[in-house]
């Protein structure tokens, strides 16, 4: 029975071991005020470079951390005996002998280990390397950053809508033409921020493209009580739910358009009226034949 205890305590040790050495986030056991190391898992030696470090202390094995407030950290854990929490915490290493210091980012814990009479007698390291995802949401970030860039450059109204018809963002061109400050509009329905367009065919073009899916476009006279414009607007659905809105000023063209219109009317009607003072001298000619007639027209 004792060697079949041993045996299985030993099984159990050796299946503790292969966990710890196979764990996928990155574990190292420190022993003592000076922090000496006892374990390291597989994952803590790729994060360092595989550097042989066991039995010494953190100063010694990792002198290239010298100065990034990990040590201190370490100290204060092992002196209150309170665990340190740090989150995508950036640390520059030599992944290698004589290679250039990299920077990555950690999730990491310095917990604190007690012996029988509560003393501390060591830190038990954990975490996990999340450069790739830092870099992630930076790249993510700077991309958006670029997005929005480009669409304040933009010479025309732009503007997102949720499934709510909720304004979610709007370009420096869209808080122009309305002239609020963007904490007016954001946040607030469509309806909300341009309640004279319910009821109109702006309302009834934006409710067909989110029911729909489908883009839709028109002309519409945008009249408030601060505004009378002409815009030209397109509507389309996008990925989510939600809708964009583009649209431009063309207040300029439908007055040009309106003066052209205005002017054919002017000319058709003095044609028209020199065309009856024509007509009517040719009813009043009276002559014995054409070219007695000619003259009498010309003349």
């Amino acid at each position: 029975g004792k060697v079949l205890a041993e045996r299985r305590l030993t099984a159990e040790g050796e299946g503790l071991r292969r966990l710890f050495h196979q764990a996928p986030g990155f574990m190292c056991m420190l022993r003592g005020r000076h922090h000496v190391f006892e374990l390291a898992n597989a994952a803590f030696l790729q994060l360092v470079g595989h550097r042989d470090l066991i039995g010494m202390t953190v100063r010694e094995a990792m002198p290239d951390v010298q100065g990034q407030g990990f040590f201190e950290l370490l100290d204060h854990a092992f002196a209150t005996g309170e665990a340190f929490v740090g989150r995508r915490k950036p640390i520059a290493l030599q992944r290698g002998p004589g290679a250039p210091a990299e920077e990555r980012f950690v999730d990491f814990v310095y917990q604190p280990i007690r012996d029988a009479d509560g003393r501390v007698t060591g830190i038990f390291v954990e975490g996990s390397d999340v450069t790739e995802h830092v870099r992630h949401e930076e790249a993510l970030s700077a991309g958006n950053a670029r997005i929005a860039a480009l669409l304040d450059t933009m010479g025309e109204g732009f503007f997102v809508l949720d499934q709510e018809f909720r304004i979610t963002e709007i370009n420096a061109e869209g808080l122009r033409l309305d002239g609020r400050p963007e904490s007016e509009i954001v946040g607030r329905t469509h309806w909300e921020v341009w309640p004279e367009a319910n009821g109109t065919q702006v309302e009834a073009a934006y409710r067909r493209a989110m029911a729909e899916r489908v883009p839709v476009s028109l002309e519409h006279n945008h009249r408030t009580d601060r505004h009378n414009l002409w815009l030209d607007l397109r509507i389309h659905p996008v990925p989510g739910g939600g809708l964009a809105a583009f649209y431009r000023d063309v207040t300029a063209r439908r007055e040009a358009e309106a003066r052209r219109d205005l002017l054919a009317r002017e000319v058709d009607h003095r044609a028209k009226n020199a065309l009856a003072v024509v007509q009517a001298a040719l009813r009043l000619t009276r002559a014995d034949d054409v070219p007695g007639y000619v003259a009498a027209v010309e003349g």
